[in-house]
């Protein structure tokens, strides 16, 4: 089935149902096997998991490793599935381990292996949400897991606006503007932020077997389908104590680069050549976007107040333009 993605064109034998279909020609095939052969494989990199009190496990979320001859990489979810990453981008193939819940296979390939494969095919691809607000552009909304970027675009999208992307946010430079290209319908979101936004969520609508996270239909109209001009970004920090209206503190020159920065999504933190091509993306961006520090007001009563000034907030930086 040929399904699309950002803007790949993606061939898969595995059912990806959270995607659109696409009648366009294979550019990256995706395949299940039973085993990857990870003989030689050097590992080089692991993401490791933050317990509630703030220690890192002694397990890694996914760890990282180059294939031989030049086979590409072994990404490996302890546990969970391996997936090999051929080094052009053009094809995967998983290995789930036995008993798998085909949701949480399809969750790990969508929302974090592809998004790396787009940084192996040249995108500069962010952990970023973006949304849509007629007769402006886009905002996006950088920040760590648990930040509330979902929450926030899907707040956003009952305000009036149209979800473009969520958690990663691909862009495409131009000679005139920096565009966002749109992601899969849908957001990911925690059950109590679903309910206060009173959002259907099927029961069985879980991301993955080991996450109370349910994926959230908007309904009709609140996708952004259309690549559109980013024109403005927040970087989510902690939020305000209940009560309090949302803040933003502009940002100029390095602390802007200094800001996305660690939210690109990467493959291979060794390979200087592509770190150096990311960086130099990012530079462009935030030379041409307003970028701030956001605090948004805090509570789930709150958010669609706190919608609003997130709205009022972007259109005032995005008024005052990239140089701040």
């Amino acid at each position: 089935m040929t399904y699309a993605f950002h803007d790949l064109t993606v061939d898969s034998d595995l059912s990806l149902p959270e995607l659109p279909r696409s009648n366009g020609g294979s550019v990256l095939s995706i395949h299940a096997v039973d085993r990857i052969d990870d003989e030689a494989a050097r590992w080089f990199h692991d993401w490791p998991i933050r317990k509630p009190s703030g220690r890192m496990s002694r397990t890694p979320w996914l760890s990282f490793a180059h294939l031989p001859n030049g086979r590409g990489f072994l990404l490996r979810f302890p546990g969970l599935a391996d997936f090999e990453v051929s080094r052009a981008g053009d094809r995967v193939a998983c290995a789930a381990s036995r008993g798998l819940p085909r949701v949480t296979l399809r969750h790990l390939l969508l929302d974090q292996v592809l998004p790396l494969v787009l940084h192996l095919r040249g995108r500069l691809a962010l952990h970023a949400s973006a949304v849509h607000v007629p007769g402006f552009g886009a905002i996006a909304f950088a920040g760590p897991a648990g930040s509330g970027k979902s929450t926030l675009a899907a707040a956003l999208a009952l305000r009036g606006c149209a979800v473009v992307a969520d958690d990663c946010l691909v862009l495409a430079q131009q000679r005139d503007d920096v565009k966002i290209v749109p992601g899969y319908p849908g957001v990911r979101l925690w059950p109590d932020a679903a309910r206060s936004l009173r959002l259907d969520v099927r029961r069985d609508g879980r991301v993955a077997h080991y996450t109370r996270k349910q994926r959230a239909s908007l309904g009709r109209g609140r996708f952004h389908a259309e690549a559109t001009p980013l024109r403005a970004a927040f970087v989510l920090g902690r939020r305000r104590i209940a009560g309090q209206p949302s803040r933003m503190r502009a940002l100029g020159g390095r602390d802007r680069v200094m800001a996305l920065v660690p939210y690109a999504w990467l493959i291979d933190v060794a390979d200087g050549a592509r770190l150096a091509t990311v960086f130099d993306r990012i530079c462009d961006v935030a030379v041409r976007i307003p970028i701030a520090r956001l605090s948004a007001r805090d509570g789930r009563r709150s958010l669609a107040r706190s919608a609003d000034e997130v709205l009022a907030l972007a259109r005032a930086i995005g008024r005052s333009g990239a140089h701040l």
